[in-house]
């Protein structure tokens, strides 16, 4: 019968262990915000009429603005016929209109004109697009905080460098470069964020930018979405136009295979233009957002669903990303779960139809707020939507175990060897611990005893994989995640 219970309780640690990417439960809507009109900016005769725009959060804007819950500003792009310009906008707090009444929502303020942005070698026209704009902090080679930003062409040679950056005033615009060899330009121009710095420390050696394709086909080698890790902070300064990132990590990405696609629902017409890597205490998840068709797609000067879209976040997790980062899955193994938010949506009327768009996404690690664009909300202006993620009762429970006991294990990854360390908040370790491994099946594989709370792990004889450390003393029992890396 204690036999049985172990298990038991063994397949539930593993479970909470394997269960830290944040779920849809996680997630709680707040509303929605419009963006001003043409005559409410300046520097742009369209603003934001009829665009997709990209978008990024500064938690440093608006430093004036009101204490509302919704500190910061957001940067978004503008029209193709004014150049793709870029502008900062207030953050009011949203409203939830369960009629979907736009007049109810509160509009955001352009904080400064429209600026175009276009770097030098990058030419203009009506098919380049702005596909991502990401806020990040001074570090490495970059002397100040920038915009990065992703040009994203609907035609693009293979030999185009189409990633740059700019200061947060919108000077200093960088010339363009690549992320890896100009065979990876197909992957690596659409959707962009940050990777939470620990994640990156840990596997895949401190590269914290994650950029990636935002649709199937026009020579990308995906048939789902992608993704690449990447340290732009690495270029020497200023950017020499076509500069080259050498050292990149992909860590997701479907073949042009069946056998590989990347779940049963894909559709050519599928678009997935938003990305975001949230983390709430120990749970997590890289999210992609975008539109999924609801039926069939056909090809008309471009595929499209003529059964409509539904809109979806992908929650990736980011342990799967990092067995992948290890070597010990295939890049097209990580599959996400599901978050329909359809029913926030406005839409606007399409051959009959209710359409629906995600375009620019954007994170708040501070106020754990992402802020996500609905193309067409208030047609032809886009809405800017709001999640506040939730996740606090794991947080919750690991401050408890915190403060009773800690099970490390370093180094995590490993090869073929790790200590690992038990220590009680309220009291010496005062007699046996015992510490078991398990496979990622369940199986006891390794039994190891301490006294003075310090074992290593000699784990030569076994596979590269995902272990669970589990040490008992007394009524307590840790648990921990280790990953075996040969």
């Amino acid at each position: 019968m204690r036999c049985i219970i172990m298990v038991v309780f063994i397949m539930a640690a593993m479970t909470a262990l394997f269960a830290e990417r944040l779920r849809p439960s996680d997630f709680e809507y707040r509303g929605a915000i419009r963006l001003p009109q043409p005559e409410q900016t300046t520097g742009s005769t369209w603003a934001f009429n009829y665009v997709e725009p990209a978008m990024a959060y500064y938690p440093g804007g608006d430093p004036g603005g009101s204490s509302d819950g919704y500190p910061g500003s957001l940067y978004l792009s503008g029209h193709p016929y004014d150049h793709y310009p870029i502008t900062e906008v207030t953050i009011p707090a949203p409203v939830s209109s369960p009629a979907k009444n736009v007049d109810a929502l509160p509009v955001a303020q352009a904080l400064r004109p429209f600026t175009n942005i276009i770097p030098l070698g990058v030419e203009p026209g009506f098919d380049l697009g702005v596909g991502a704009l990401t806020y990040v902090r001074q570090q490495g080679n970059f002397t100040s905080d920038k915009i990065l930003v992703n040009w994203t062409p609907y035609w693009l040679t293979w030999s185009s460098p189409r990633l740059s950056m700019v200061d947060l005033n919108l000077t200093n615009v960088s010339a363009p470069w690549h992320c890896g060899p100009d065979s990876l330009n197909m992957r690596t121009v659409g959707y962009q964020c940050v990777i939470p710095q620990d994640w990156a420390d840990q596997h895949v050696g401190g590269k914290n930018i994650a950029v990636g394709n935002p649709r199937w086909g026009q020579g990308s080698g995906t048939w789902g979405p992608n993704i690449v890790a990447y340290a732009p902070w690495t270029l020497n300064q200023p950017v020499t136009f076509n500069s080259h990132v050498a050292d990149y990590k992909e860590l997701l990405r479907y073949p042009d295979t069946t056998d590989r696609m990347w779940h049963n629902g894909f559709c050519t017409a599928d678009e997935w233009w938003g990305l975001m890597w949230p983390k709430v205490g120990d749970k997590s998840a890289l999210i992609i957002s975008g539109r999924n068709s609801k039926g069939i797609c056909l090809y008309d000067n471009g595929p499209y669903a003529p059964d409509g879209y539904n809109a979806h976040f992908l929650l990736y997790d980011p342990d799967d990303l990092a067995e992948v980062a290890h070597g010990t899955k295939q890049m097209w193994e990580p599959l996400p779960e599901t978050l329909d938010v359809t029913s926030n949506m406005y839409g606007w009327e399409q051959h009959g139809l209710l359409y629906t768009m995600l375009f620019g996404a954007a994170y708040d690690s501070v106020n754990q707020l992402i802020y996500v664009v609905e193309v067409g909300g208030e047609y032809p202006n886009p809405l800017i939507h709001v999640w506040h993620i939730t996740a606090t009762a794991d947080a919750e429970g690991n401050e408890v175990a915190k403060r009773a006991g800690q099970l490390t294990v370093q180094p995590n990854p490993f090869n073929p060897q790790t200590k690992i360390t038990v220590s009680m908040k309220q009291a010496k370790v005062n007699g046996t611990i015992e510490i078991n491994i398990y496979d990622s099946h369940g199986k006891l594989v390794q039994k190891l005893t301490t006294d003075a709370g310090e074992a290593t792990w000699d784990a030569s004889g076994f596979p590269s994989g995902v272990y669970v450390v589990s040490a008992r003393y007394g009524d307590m029992t840790l648990t921990k995640r280790a990953i075996l890396l040969k």
